[in-house]
């Protein structure tokens, strides 16, 4: 756990704009027994993180949460993909269409 914060700390500080209030979730199977999130919250407040939290929630379903934020994820990049792959084909197609009415 001192692990995790200690990264989270580390790399949300890079990336994270100022004064700005971050939720904080967590999820898996080591959401689950009971005790962890009070233990996860006081551990957080203890760690002194250069960034501020506005809340800390556990998912409703932390066992399959991580997996569906990475299907979610999955996804969405794949879509990104295929509107990068049209986009190619249409600039391909208008590139063809200007050298035609040029000539």
């Amino acid at each position: 756990m001192t692990y995790v914060i200690k990264n989270l700390n580390n790399r949300l500080a890079e990336i994270a704009p100022p004064k700005v209030a971050f939720p904080v979730a967590i999820a898996g199977g080591s959401a689950l027994p009971e005790g962890f999130f009070e233990l996860f919250e006081k551990k957080l407040q203890e760690a002194n993180l250069r960034i501020q939290v506005s809340k800390i929630i556990c998912a409703r379903d932390p066992l399959h949460a991580v997996a569906r934020g990475c299907l979610i994820a999955a996804k969405t990049q794949e879509e990104v993909k295929k509107v990068g792959t049209v986009k190619q084909q249409q600039k391909s197609e208008d590139t063809k269409k200007i050298s035609k009415k040029r000539k």
